[in-house]
């Protein structure tokens, strides 16, 4: 038969032995009422995230629109070279 984790404090296994105790010790803890709802108000808290300025977040959205811009600019001039250096070779008409 199964026994609970916390009586298993005559076991072998040394990690067992030690989580069992750890468990009891969890158990024993007596909170107040204030305590209580310290804890629980903070678990329920929305973690607030640093963002940093805002400016920041824009010169970065800035500087990756103008890349990529300049980036399909340069393709496209690059792929307009090299259509035009070789010329679609089409058979002889008849």
């Amino acid at each position: 038969m199964m026994e609970r984790l916390r009586d298993e404090s005559g076991t072998q296994d040394p990690v067992a032995a030690e989580v069992a105790r750890l468990v009891r010790l969890a158990s024993d803890v007596d909170l107040t009422h204030g305590m209580e709802r310290r804890i629980r108000a903070r678990l329920h808290e929305q973690p607030q995230r640093h963002r940093g300025p805002i400016f920041v977040r824009y010169a970065i959205v800035a500087l990756v629109l103008a890349t990529s811009t300049a980036a399909g600019a340069w393709i496209v001039r690059a792929a307009k070279r090299h259509f035009a250096a070789s010329p679609i070779v089409t058979p002889d008409e008849p």
